[in-house]
């Protein structure tokens, strides 16, 4: 068999060997979504975009003394903020409600304001350590102007033009 009919194969067969593992790491890690929304749905706490569901699925269950736990991220990386441990279910899904609270009491705060990146690390347990590990099993971060474009609509944004009546009265809409 000459080398132009082997070399096609070999290359093929090289190609999907590099293929195949990174789709099965790919698997275990899961994918999800988390959708940030008004805890209070009336609108007249003026808590807007101030709470977080997160739905996980296919997550690999993790041996003891593990734990995966959700990580809200600030723009510099300087605040992190924890969501708690996210517990999955026997079959791999993983279903959390997040708000900031401070003494047992929702703050109100809009995640999207300080807020572009959400990270799922695995911890140890116990954990003695307040801040996420490096071993992330899942991350994400808005694109600058994607992120930019948000708060432009969900945050007040300097420059926008007022609301003039109603609850939101004097305050940039935005």
């Amino acid at each position: 068999m000459s080398w132009y009919k082997v070399f096609p194969v070999l290359l093929a067969a090289g190609i999907l060997s590099l293929l195949i593992p990174l789709t099965l790491v790919l698997a275990q890690a899961g994918s999800g979504t988390v959708t940030i929304m008004d805890s209070d749905e009336s609108g007249s706490s003026g808590n807007m975009s101030d709470k977080a569901t997160i739905s996980i699925m296919n997550v690999s269950s993790l041996p003891e003394g593990q734990a995966y736990e959700g990580w809200f991220v600030s723009d510099s990386g300087e605040r992190k903020e924890s969501t708690g441990i996210l517990n999955a279910d026997s079959d791999g899904m993983i279903s959390h409600t997040f708000m900031l609270m401070s003494d047992a009491e929702p703050t109100g705060e809009n995640l999207f304001a300080d807020f572009n990146t959400f990270v799922v690390t695995i911890e140890p347990v116990p954990d003695d350590d307040p801040g996420p590990s490096h071993e992330i099993a899942l991350a994400y971060t808005f694109p600058a102007g994607t992120i930019a474009q948000i708060r432009n609509l969900v945050v007040s944004a300097e420059g926008n033009p007022e609301y003039l009546s109603g609850f939101d009265e004097g305050t940039p809409k935005g």
